[in-house]
């Protein structure tokens, strides 16, 4: 069987050494990788491509890039160490970069569930042996993410060959191992044996080195390693003894406070210090400025709400500019919007189908849900005019004892008419005076713990008791201006006087159903404080003291809100 491999996997400098005496041994690095990569029936791609991924040869012969868009390929392009040469790898790339090659990483997620890993439960997810090139994600936002789920090491350098090894914009995330393994240090990444390794605009996040001797909870730097840090942020690491966030031995790490090319112009945000440590360093274990930093590269707008900038895409919608540079984003809202994610928007409406379209979102048994919902905290502005479902479309219009016009739920914000003046916005019930062809205009099932407002809005001609113009339930609101001039049905607490034209009974000293304060000691009509208690006249429902046909809770009802 002939099983050939391409002699870059084998590294120029095997085994690592600081002099250039055991070149001769090449041959049998060559020998052995063979040998190695038969055992583990693999074979090698030609010259140029890939078993897993896609390789481009530039055109100027010097360097080839690879694009990896998945665990496979990454692993395939980079882990080089051999099975049986290195103490803890198990498998081997089959397409391995050639030194000074690039290997572009797509964004997304890389982890050992997904395919190949050098040494999955033992030590990393991949291994490199005197390789040096670049290894960057596709865009400098840290989206391409090394997963380790606390059961490995993400990276182990051991060398590079005379060369540098820049890992550039990849997000190192949850390295490291759970059950407290002796000696693997270094949760996210450990360089070793006279390794030159640049890491520029990385993210180390909730790496961990738990395990008895332990260093380094996301880097252990060692083996007379040079390591240069720029524009590279540090969260969440932990350790057992020594460098949470970065463990020096017997090496050189410097951070540099500085942003890479092409953003050499930006000063970068300082943020927290690092937890650093080391032994056998003078006169400091790191040089430089020894603090996480971000805010390089410019923001990307996102419409994932759960987006804050911190990897540099922010959320960022309805036509918001975006600004800023990662860890510090900003959002410049248009004419009608606002927040700081420009997340709520102005919606005008002039007709019911409009309004419904925009504020009735309960999607019960037999309920028509509106087609073009606002966000919760949006303001919706109604033209003047009258709203009655004989026009359009309705929440619940086809079964008589239970009409609805709007039923809302978990939304805040405002609701307003375009004039504050005489509340000229009139959600129209379209009662009758007798017979079961009465709605209920407005049901507001829930505010979610925050506030409806709604404002300068006439509430007219519910009829009976059961057919309420607006209902509220475990509702926090406010009303301001919000007359109702029209709940016609004096038996049962109406306000009475639009259809008698007038404030019914100004003989009477007072505009009654308004203030008529007489004998009873109330304001009759508004809150007519008799024997019963109850709000007589907005209301009624004197037995249970609520305020009969706005909430079941006289504590709902605002001061502000002003009968007419």
């Amino acid at each position: 069987m002939i099983c050939p491999q391409s002699a870059s996997s084998c590294p120029p400098s095997f085994p690592p050494s600081s002099d250039h005496s055991h070149r001769p041994m090449k041959l049998v690095c060559v020998l052995l990788s063979v040998v190695s990569s038969c055992l583990l029936g693999k074979t090698s791609a030609e010259p140029g491509t890939s078993l897993t991924g896609l390789t481009q040869r530039k055109l100027d012969g010097q360097s080839t890039t690879h694009y990896a868009s998945d665990i496979n390929s990454l692993f395939n392009f980079v882990s080089n160490a051999l099975p049986g040469v290195s103490l803890m790898a198990e498998n081997v790339g089959d397409s391995i970069m050639n030194n000074g090659d690039v290997v572009e990483v797509a964004v997304g997620d890389y982890h050992c569930g997904f395919g190949y890993c050098s040494s999955p439960m033992k030590d990393s997810m991949l291994e490199t042996s005197d390789l040096h090139g670049n290894v960057q994600c596709e865009n400098d936002l840290s989206g391409c993410v090394l997963l380790g789920f606390m059961q490995h090491r993400l990276i182990k350098i051991v060398g590079t060959g005379w060369g540098v090894l820049t890992l550039r914009a990849l997000t190192f995330e949850s390295g490291g191992f759970m059950d407290d393994q002796p000696w693997h240090s270094g949760g996210a990444l450990l360089t070793d044996s006279n390794a030159e390794v640049d890491i520029i605009l990385c993210y180390f996040l909730n790496n961990n080195a738990w395990g008895w001797g332990t260093k380094g909870g996301a880097i252990s730097v060692e083996g007379s390693s040079i390591v240069n840090i720029y524009a590279t942020r540090f969260e969440g690491n932990s350790h057992a003894t020594d460098g949470a966030d970065i463990f020096n031995y017997d090496s050189t790490v410097i951070v540099r406070p500085e942003c890479p090319e092409p953003y050499s112009g930006t000063s970068p945000i300082q943020l927290s210090a690092l937890q650093v440590s080391g032994l056998n360093f003078s006169p400091m274990p790191i040089d430089g400025s020894v603090f996480s930093f971000a805010g390089c590269v410019p923001c990307e707008a996102s419409t994932e709400s759960y987006r804050d900038g911190s990897d540099g895409y922010f959320y960022c919608i309805n036509g918001g500019s975006i600004g800023g540079t990662m860890g510090a984003c900003t959002c410049t809202c248009p004419a009608n919007t606002w927040g700081t994610n420009c997340q709520h928007q102005r919606h005008e409406v002039s007709t019911i189908s409009e309004f419904h379209s925009k504020i009735s979102n309960y999607a019960g048994s037999d309920y028509t849900v509106g087609t073009d919902l606002m966000a919760s905290g949006d303001t919706v502005v109604l033209a003047i005019g009258s709203y009655r479902c004989s026009e359009g479309t309705c929440a619940k219009d086809n079964v008589s004892s239970e009409r609805r016009m709007i039923m809302s739920e978990d939304f805040t914000g405002l609701w307003e008419c375009e004039s504050h003046y005489d509340a000229q916005c009139v959600i129209d019930c379209e009662s009758s005076d007798s017979g079961d062809s009465g709605r209920k205009g407005i049901v507001v099932m829930s505010t979610n713990g925050s506030t409806l407002t709604i404002k300068a809005l006439t509430f007219f001609d519910a009829w009976h008791h059961k057919r309420f113009c607006l209902f509220l339930l475990g509702v926090r609101w406010r009303a301001d201006a919000l007359p109702y001039r029209g709940a016609h049905n004096v038996s049962n607490g109406g306000a009475y006087g639009v259809s008698n034209g007038g404030a019914y009974g100004v003989s009477n000293g007072g505009a009654y159903g308004i203030t008529h304060n007489f004998s009873n000691g109330g304001a009759y009509g508004i809150t007519h404080n008799v024997t019963n208690g109850g709000a007589y006249g907005i209301a009624h429902n004197v037995s249970n003291r609520g305020v009969y046909g706005i909430s079941y809770d006289l504590a709902y009802w605002s001061a502000n809100c002003v009968p007419n």
